[in-house]
C-alpha cells in the first residue's frame, strides 16, 4: 500500500507569542506561541496493489481519501527555553 498527501504550499499562520527577557540578554529565557494554520485542502492518494482487486479494500481506500481530503487546519502550540551567554 502507499499512500501520498499534498497540501498547498502557502500555509497561513496567525499567532500570538511571549517571551520571558528580551533578545540578546544574558541567562535563560522561555518562549511561547500559541496560533492557528490553515492548510487547505488536502491532495490524497492511496492505491493497493496485490489485493487490489477487492472490492471491500477499494471501498475502504475511497472513505479514507475522502476523509484525508477533509483535514485543513490546526491549532499550533510551541514551549521552548533558551540560554544565552
Amino acid at each position: 500500500m502507499t499512500a501520498q498527501i499534498k497540501f498547498n504550499t502557502v500555509k497561513p499562520y496567525l499567532g500570538i507569542g511571549w517571551e520571558s527577557k528580551a533578545l540578546g540578554e544574558k541567562g535563560w529565557r522561555f518562549v511561547s506561541d500559541l496560533g492557528f494554520i490553515y492548510c487547505g485542502k488536502g491532495k490524497a492518494t492511496l492505491d493497493a496493489t496485490g489485493a487490489a482487486g477487492n472490492a471491500a479494500l477499494q471501498r475502504d481506500l475511497a472513505s479514507e481519501r475522502k476523509d484525508l481530503q477533509k483535514q485543513g487546519a490546526a491549532i499550533v502550540v510551541g514551549l521552548g527555553a533558551a540560554y544565552a551567554f
